[in-house]
Parts: structure tokens; sequence; C-alpha cells
């Protein structure tokens, strides 16, 4: 697992593979991106993560 904070937009990345490479995504009401390589979830993307 590896984790990347962008300070200038306050996002938090957690990807689960090495070179995450992403077919799709889920936009779920709550801050929360979720990216899949057809059904496997590979990464993550955190909106306003330093408010969480």
């Amino acid at each position: 697992m590896w984790l990347d904070h962008d300070s200038d937009v306050d996002c938090l990345y957690v990807h689960f593979e090495d070179q995450p490479e992403s077919s799709h995504s889920a936009i779920p009401d709550d801050g929360v991106i979720l990216d899949y390589q057809e059904d496997r979830l590979v990464g993550l993307m955190v909106l306003e993560a330093s408010r969480r």
C-alpha cells in the first residue's frame, strides 16, 4: 500500500498496487473516490483529508 497526500488540494491518495491503472471509478456521496480495475479495487482518493 502506498500513501500520497497533496496538500495543495488536501487529497489523500491510497494505492493498493505499485502502478494502479483504473478502468472506472465510483464516487459515493461521502467524499471518497474508489478506483477499480475491472472488479478489483486498486486505489482510492479521500477529498478534504485533513478534515476527516
